[in-house]
Order: structure tokens, then C-alpha cells, then sequence
């Protein structure tokens, strides 16, 4: 990862996704500006991980630009269960939970991303039971989504 700028509001198209992100339009308008301050963009090489599983979660993402590709193994087998690409909001959900990483998220093509650091931003949704609530949802469907992708693997 190389820190492009901390300077979120200078760029439009991160200006836009953010803004437009469900974490983000949760939480409360006091609260939007502060957010908005934590985040910086990032640069991520092709092959590099955002986040590998069973790791402990200290970072989200908004996807600015490129794919990549979520990912568990069982049994020495790859299950992808997802590929993302521009928008894609990754890893929010150990933001709550503060359980371990459940999958792995890698690049397939250089990515360019915003990136919040949880202790920068946790005293935020801590405080926004709206954006609990909804990353909270957020993570239940996917966690159903996750199950029936690895079993109609194991099939």
C-alpha cells in the first residue's frame, strides 16, 4: 500500500463515492465532515491483499478504481466469492463485529482505494446507531451470501 494523499475532498470521484457509500449516508450530518477527514487514498499493486483472512480487522475501503477479488480456501481448495470493482465498500464489517477477517480480498489489477483506519473513525459509528444498524445488516447478508456460495462449491 503507498498513501497517495490524505486529502479526500480534493478528489471528485472519491468525493462522489463516498458520499454515495451507506456507511457514509448513515451516519449523522455532524458527523459527515469527520468522517469524510479520516479517509485517505491509497495505491495497491496487482497481487497485493487488502485484507487476508483470519487476520484482525483495522481498515475499510471504498473501491476508487481496479477489481478484486474476495476469496476463501477450504481444503486447499480457492472459493471466490466475489469480484469488486468501483464503489465496493470492503471490510466495514469488522468495524462492528471486531471479529477476525472471514475472506481474503486481493488485487487483480492495480487498485486505487480510500481507505479509513478504524481507531480514526470506530468513535464515529459508535455514536450512530443508524450506521451501527445497517452495517450490522449489511454484514448478516453477506455473511448468508458467503455460506451458500462455499456450499454450492462443496456440491
Amino acid at each position: 500500500m503507498k498513501i497517495v494523499t490524505t486529502l479526500v475532498e480534493s478528489d471528485p470521484v472519491c468525493m462522489n463515492l463516498v458520499s454515495h457509500s451507506a456507511v457514509y449516508t448513515a451516519l449523522e450530518e455532524c458527523d459527515r465532515q469527520i468522517f469524510l477527514e479520516k479517509g485517505y487514498i491509497a495505491y495497491f499493486d496487482i497481487g497485493e491483499y487488502l485484507i487476508k483472512e483470519d487476520e484482525i480487522g483495522d481498515k475499510f475501503f471504498i473501491l476508487k478504481s481496479g477489481q478484486v477479488e474476495v476469496f476463501t480456501e477450504r481444503s486447499g481448495e480457492r472459493i471466490t466469492l466475489s469480484i469488486l470493482s468501483m464503489g465496493a465498500c470492503i471490510g466495514e464489517g469488522s468495524l462492528v463485529t471486531k471479529c477476525r477477517r472471514t475472506a481474503n480480498v486481493q488485487c487483480l489489477t492495480d487498485v486505487m482505494a480510500i481507505v479509513f483506519n478504524f481507531d480514526d473513525i470506530e468513535h464515529i459509528i459508535d455514536r450512530n446507531e443508524k450506521a451501527k444498524k445497517l452495517l450490522i445488516s449489511l454484514i448478516e447478508r453477506r455473511a448468508d451470501s458467503t455460506v451458500e456460495r462455499i456450499l454450492s462449491c462443496l456440491d
